[in-house]
């Protein structure tokens, strides 16, 4: 054999082998989940940043995150905290609704438009209407979510600001 032709014949039977390999390896997980709250505080961030730097890039990216959740995660009045491409839902939290209302005033405030102030008070107007406690301050879930079984409201900071806080600011 030639050297070439060997070399064709073992890149060949490489070939096969890999084919072989990769029908038994069984298949990874893949994380198809968008969350809510992640996203938009990180979008917070980024028009805050933008603003002090001058630097549009920054609330152009933002846009575009809070606008994927404005047209895929919030559907007749409802926000879900993850977007899947399996369309299993699950109904956002007080922090999913607290991020994206902050979020989404930046972006009012960068000049981004009005329909982000009035994105931003409908979400508000949810989180009054399904969040509050009687005692004061706000639950954690929706009062319409079924898998909770004890809705609590949580009013301590720790490494992340606790939901009320958010809401208060």
């Amino acid at each position: 054999l030639q050297f070439s032709e060997l070399k064709e014949k073992v890149q060949g039977l490489l070939l096969i082998l890999r084919t072989i390999k990769r029908e038994k390896e069984p298949k990874t997980f893949k994380n198809t989940q968008n969350i809510v709250y992640v996203n938009a505080f990180i979008a917070y961030s980024l028009i805050q940043s933008g603003l002090l730097l001058g630097e549009n890039k920054y609330i152009d990216i933002s846009e575009r995150i809070i606008t994927f959740i404005y047209e895929n995660m919030y559907k007749d009045n409802c926000l879900f905290r993850v977007y899947r491409d399996d369309g299993n839902e699950i109904m956002a939290c007080l922090d999913d609704y607290a991020s994206l209302i902050l979020s989404s005033l930046a972006l009012f405030e960068s000049g981004r438009g009005k329909k982000w102030l009035y994105f931003s008070c409908s979400l508000m107007e949810i989180v009054r209407s399904h969040f509050k406690s009687v005692r004061g301050g706000f639950y954690s879930s929706h009062d319409q979510d079924s898998h909770v079984i004890l809705r609590r409201c949580n009013f301590i900071d720790k490494s992340i600001p606790s939901e009320n806080s958010l809401i208060a600011e």
